[in-house]
């Protein structure tokens, strides 16, 4: 069901990368593209790498940006044993892609979860470890930047009072909103 997206070939050949389109799938309504990326080296600087990302590689910059946001990645050094890691991380890769896709039963399943507001704010409470019962003024600012996602965040509308909408909430504060000092 894969269909090759993209390849390229990156400075004088010393790299190369081919993107292959995966089956999309749907949670709530959005469209979600998953691409399977596999790039190696020519000139020794690097692994044979394969990895799952939601980007579409078609540059260095795309490249580096997909390499960079995966945790579902497996390196290959240039070996004699590489063959045989190679089928090793085949499998590798296929229990990755059908844990991805038990995520979608599970996070469609979200849709179905009523919640309040108080649901809600309990939640983000507890992702962040506050105690809303003595909350400091960064804790109360951390709550109402949730609050404000939860409710007029892009998308968000139609899915307020839903367990999928505090869900995206959290994760769109976390990656839209709040800022980062440093990597870690």
């Amino acid at each position: 069901d894969i269909i090759i997206e993209t390849a390229g070939v990156l400075g004088k050949g010393e790299r190369i990368f081919v993107t292959a389109k995966l089956p999309d799938f749907i949670i709530a309504k959005d469209l979600i593209n998953n691409y399977i990326l596999f790039t190696t080296t020519h000139d020794g600087s690097g692994s044979i790498t394969a990895c799952f990302t939601d980007i579409r590689v078609v540059c260095n910059n795309t490249l580096t940006i997909a390499l960079k946001n995966t945790k579902n990645k497996v390196q290959i050094r240039h070996t004699s044993s590489a063959h045989d890691r190679l089928h090793a991380a085949k499998a590798t890769l296929g229990l990755i892609s059908y844990g991805d896709s038990s995520h979608t039963d599970y996070f469609n399943r979200l849709l179905d979860i009523h919640v309040t507001e108080d649901n809600v704010i309990d939640l983000f409470a507890n992702a962040y470890k506050l105690d809303t019962n003595s909350l400091s003024t960064k804790g109360r600012n951390i709550l109402e930047a949730n609050l404000d996602y939860y409710y007029n965040g892009l998308g968000q509308k139609e899915y307020v009072g839903t367990g999928w909408g505090a869900f995206n909430a959290v994760t769109g504060y976390l990656q839209n909103i709040k800022t980062y000092t440093n990597d870690d």
